[in-house]
């Protein structure tokens, strides 16, 4: 399957995996250091450094200097205010820096303690700590987008998302809750800065370890759980737990994580629609918090689907300062009450929890438009730096990754529409159609495609034929408020669409 001589022989040089593998390697931890250590096919695991730039900017956050205590700073109690605040327009980049020399592992182990799965579940606080502060050091500091900051950002959303839906209270136990954190912390752990599909071209250790399926989240899901393996390992804060227990969190993470492969976004969205939202949606009796949130929703929901067609004016009052829309300050929660007469199968249960880490993952879409700007930016070098990559080795370069060409990358308004509208609208919409006191997901939402609506007029290109070509039918990609959806359909859709597989790094 190598299609490029040069690149095999960089890759695989000494490495015959085919005949020696067997013989060479010990235990699985022997069979990982050759694999994704050996300086000789490491390459393909990390992006390579001398393109720099000035969005090197989350690198620069995250600081790897040793601590003697890694949960030192967690311990401070204005953290708590800070990090579990129950607010969309949250953004980590405030505060990251603030935290101490281990951000990550304060984050994380406050949004544990938000939940208090330490006490409820008796977990050793040490080890959480313990690996907290091993993830934190498996993210690469080198990525511009995929690092600590990214993952301590998802997980803090994921965490929001669950707490405002109050889904921990009705849906999920203890254990679910746990494993959905877990996920979050890991979904990206050891992530290269590339592509899964620049990782197939290139035959590298860890396609080849998975066999071309899922390789980034498979190979995140694998690393991050064997810091989980061995009643003896200090990383491990699941070792008190039942044999069964610690199998099902297992599970759960494994599916969560492969769930964020953009490549299973329709299959996730179609089972949700037709199990999920059903369910959770017609429910015959609403108090009168719940009819104003459930209205409200639905309100912004048509505001959703309203931008989707042409480019309209901005309403008087309806941006606040620096051009982004206040802040909608009458969030209702909803009442557990209503949904704790639903029954949800395991199954549904985790179509619940990898929507909400899918929202989590690519929630900066919903923060105010100078935050997401910082982080589609970021992604945007990531993407080019691999677009050098592939260029020096002769490769074909990837959709969105030459830093040469004129308005190619993810920061453009014409690239940026079809990501929102296919991925993003239907997505948050559904999210919020099921769990209106989310409603606020949808304000910088609106506004942020209207600004990239704008930018994307710079290109030169008709908008309303741009539209028509990125998006198709957008009918084919809505989702009822019955819950129904062809799944037939939103493949076609995505066969249309292949070429926003590139997000799949996301």
């Amino acid at each position: 399957s190598m299609q490029h001589p040069v690149m095999r022989r960089r890759v695989l040089e000494d490495w015959n995996a085919d005949t020696q593998i067997s013989d060479k390697f010990q235990d699985e931890k022997d069979m990982l250091r050759a694999l994704f250590d050996d300086p000789k096919v490491r390459f393909t695991l990390k992006v390579s450094s001398p393109f720099l730039s000035k969005w090197d900017f989350f690198g620069a956050l995250q600081n790897s200097a040793p601590v003697e205590d890694a949960y030192n700073d967690a311990e401070s109690s204005c953290l708590q205010s800070h990090l579990v605040e129950r607010n969309f327009s949250f953004s980590i980049i405030d505060v990251y820096t603030k935290l101490g020399s281990k951000p990550f592992v304060a984050i994380g182990l406050t949004v544990l303690e938000e939940f208090d799965l330490l006490s409820k579940l008796e977990l050793d606080r040490t080890r959480v700590c313990n690996f907290l502060e091993k993830v934190e050091e498996g993210y690469q500091a080198a990525n511009p987008y995929h690092n600590s900051v990214h993952a301590a950002d998802v997980t803090q959303r994921f965490a929001t998302l669950i707490g405002l839906a109050r889904i921990n209270e009705w849906a999920i136990g203890d254990l679910e809750l746990l494993a959905g954190l877990i996920a979050a912390l890991l979904h990206d752990y050891h992530h290269p800065g590339t592509t899964n599909a620049l990782q197939v071209r290139a035959s590298s250790p860890a396609a080849i370890l998975h066999n071309d399926i899922h390789v980034l989240e498979n190979y995140s899901a694998m690393s991050g759980l064997l810091l989980l393996k061995g009643a003896g390992n200090k990383t491990n804060f699941l070792s008190t737990l039942s044999q069964a227990d610690r199998q099902a969190v297992r599970e759960t993470v494994i599916d969560m994580i492969l769930a964020t492969d953009m490549s299973e976004h329709f299959n996730v969205m179609a089972t949700f629609t037709s199990k999920v939202m059903p369910k959770l949606i017609a429910k015959p009796r609403h108090s009168r918090k719940q009819k104003k949130s459930r209205k409200r929703a639905m309100r912004v929901s048509e505001e959703v689907r309203s931008s989707l067609g042409t480019l309209t004016e901005e309403k008087n009052g309806e941006l606040g300062e620096n051009n982004s829309p206040r802040a909608c300050h009458e969030t209702v929660e909803m009442e557990p009450e209503q949904f704790r007469n639903v029954d949800l199968t395991t199954e549904e249960q985790k179509l619940i929890l990898k929507m909400a880490l899918k929202c989590a993952d690519i929630g900066h879409v919903t923060l105010e438009t100078g935050a997401h700007q910082v982080w589609v930016q970021s992604l945007q070098e990531e993407f080019y730096r691999q677009g050098d990559m592939e260029r020096e080795w002769d490769m074909p370069i990837s959709y969105l990754a030459d830093r040469q060409k004129f308005r190619s990358g993810p920061a453009f308004g014409e690239n940026q529409l079809g990501f929102l509208d296919v991925i993003c609208m239907p997505m948050y919409t559904a999210w919020v159609e099921c769990f209106p006191s989310c409603a606020d997901l949808l304000t910088n939402l609106i506004h942020n495609r209207r600004i990239w609506e704008v930018d994307a007029m710079k290109s030169g290109k008709n908008i309303f034929d741009l539209q028509e070509k990125d998006t198709g039918s957008l009918s084919s990609l809505s989702f009822n408020m019955d819950g129904r959806s062809s799944l037939g359909r939103q493949k076609c859709a995505l066969q249309k669409l292949d070429k926003y597989s590139t997000f799949a790094i996301l």
